[in-house]
């Protein structure tokens, strides 16, 4: 899986958020957008699953809405991955998480576990509490996309600690 971040200048950074990113074909990436493929995180991070060579092919640009003026813009830059292949087998590395996660009742809300390895890491999610079974892939109000949890709608009892595998 690989994460792609708007560069986005740290003076305007609270009060700026990505709206999309755009891959160079034109294909239009958003934060509900239900794809195998790409997804976005809550901090408008762009993840992208199950990378390939051929991933490597394609660029990508954020959009960005001011939310004090309105005002739009589009990345000058497009930004791309580069994906190579490994000589041997890496241990699984956790390279993105968060710590905490605010969202209110009724919105969608995603948890990264973002990690790097070869072969390709498999994830297991849980709540932290009880006997601490493992979420399952998908139901109505939550599914797994790789390694990021997705709650599709937020209700109170999903307040809680969750753990990756």
């Amino acid at each position: 899986m690989a994460v792609l971040r708007c560069p986005v200048p740290s003076f305007v950074s609270d009060y700026v958020r990505v709206t999309s990113w755009e891959r160079i074909d034109g294909f239009l990436i958003t934060p509900g957008i239900i794809s195998a493929k790409y997804g976005m995180l809550e901090s408008g991070d762009l993840y992208i699953r199950d990378t390939t060579e051929h991933d490597g092919s394609y660029s990508f640009r954020c959009h960005t809405e001011n939310t004090v003026t309105k005002e739009k813009k589009v990345s000058m830059n497009y930004s791309r991955i580069i994906v190579t292949e490994p000589h041997h087998n890496q241990p699984p590395r956790v390279t993105r998480r968060l710590s905490r996660v605010l969202v209110p009742l009724g919105q969608r809300a995603t948890l990264p576990c973002i990690a790097q390895g070869h072969p390709v890491p498999a994830y297991r999610w849980h709540k932290a509490q009880g006997d601490q079974r493992p979420l399952p892939d998908h139901t109505i109000s939550v599914s797994q996309e790789g390694g990021v949890l997705i709650f599709h709608k937020v209700v109170p009892s999903d307040t809680g600690r969750y753990v990756c595998h």
